[in-house]
């Protein structure tokens, strides 16, 4: 999958840009605070209709407009399709050929990506509550139905909420209910997270032993609460645990079991990576799980996830960038930024096939 066309319409600083997009890297170059980002940002939004900067979409405007409208040719095998995404009225709009998809279950997984930013890129410093989106984000765009199952869960983990907080006889007859349905939904979750981790902990320690040349060993864990092996055995063990601490959670007001409670832990060299790994290690770390994020897409969906890199290779020396490098596959779409003409350099001397733009004060040039 690549994205061939690229045009932006009164998105932040654009006003209007029409980009032919380069089927491996596209390079995104010009001095700081010029929109280079911006860029990167309509491509996520065309794909997951939302930012990865802000909740509002309103900020996404451009000065003085009162709407915004992203188009893209995206070729998936040979077969090309026509998205488009705007927002008007505050309202958001997805169309793909045409055909509007109306739900975010349509919207997420459509065409699978991968963001990296120097904001998200130190996951081991992360409290538990992004680790365990940034393995729902990637799960939601390999398994159909995974989303819409996590959505559900969620809605009867809150409807359960008010039931433990109310507290009557009459909340409590019903809890019974409620406990059932979120067993069966959180076990389907977890075993999907647990296969997951186990994909995601091998691509990611084959990929830090890779960049850091043999030297460093990263192990992932996934820790939860209930035990088991399978779906229905989680299952069992979910619905003893949620019996256990039902009087803890009459006191507290709210559901202590469940895959909303689990997290993941990184171990560097049999360590744990929070509190041992130094500054570069967990750079590192990141980009091995980003990376492995990546692979994880693939082999669940036989597709390959365009990756969308902002500014992030000055998070690590020289020695551990052509590395990097290295480890993107060559029939990767990349869209990659950087205001670092050393690293423009390096991205060339790596053998990479570029197509490169420059981004002055929102205009956007073809070089």
């Amino acid at each position: 999958m690549w994205v061939q066309d690229l045009a932006i319409h009164n998105f932040r600083n654009i006003e209007r840009a029409d980009l032919r997009c380069g089927s491996l890297w596209n390079v995104i170059f010009g001095r700081n605070a010029q929109g280079k980002t911006n860029i990167l940002e309509a491509v996520y939004f065309l794909t997951t209709l939302r930012s990865f900067r802000t909740k509002n979409a309103n900020d996404l405007l451009r000065s003085g407009a009162d709407s915004f409208l992203l188009k893209a040719l995206i070729l998936t095998g040979n077969l090309p399709c026509r998205l488009k995404a705007g927002y008007e009225g505050g309202k958001k709009k997805i169309f793909l050929n045409e055909e509007s998809l109306t739900t975010l279950e349509k919207v997420i997984g459509v065409f699978p990506i991968v963001l990296a930013t120097g904001r998200n890129i130190d996951l081991v410093g992360q409290p538990p509550a992004v680790l365990r989106r940034f393995l729902d984000g990637q799960l939601s765009q390999s398994i159909p139905d995974y989303l819409k199952t996590l959505l559900q869960y969620e809605k009867v983990l809150r409807s359960r909420n008010l039931l433990i907080k109310q507290n009557s006889p009459s909340a409590r007859r019903q809890l019974k209910v409620w406990t059932e349905k979120l067993t069966g939904l959180g076990a389907r979750i977890f075993d999907l997270r647990r296969k997951a981790v186990k994909r995601l902990g091998i691509f990611a320690r084959l990929n830090l032993k890779r960049i850091t040349e043999e030297k460093e060993e990263l192990e992932v864990r996934y820790i939860t609460q209930a035990e088991g092996e399978s779906e229905e055995a989680f299952s069992r063990s979910f619905e003893k645990k949620m019996m256990e601490s039902a009087s803890r959670e009459r006191d507290r007001g709210f559901t202590l079991v469940g895959p909303h409670r689990d997290h993941l832990v990184f171990l560097i060299n049999g360590l744990p990576a929070h509190k041992f790994a130094s500054t570069g290690q967990r750079k590192s770390i990141g980009f091995a799980l980003k990376m492995a994020e990546a692979e994880n897409i693939r082999s669940f969906c036989r597709t390959e996830p365009v990756m969308l890199l902002d500014e992030i290779f000055n998070e690590v020396d020289e020695a551990r960038r052509k590395n990097i490098y290295a480890l993107i596959p060559r029939d990767r779409q990349v869209f990659c930024t950087t205001a670092e003409r050393e690293i423009l350099k390096e991205i060339e001397k790596a053998g990479k096939k570029l197509s490169l733009f420059r981004v002055t004060q929102g205009e956007v040039e073809t070089l």
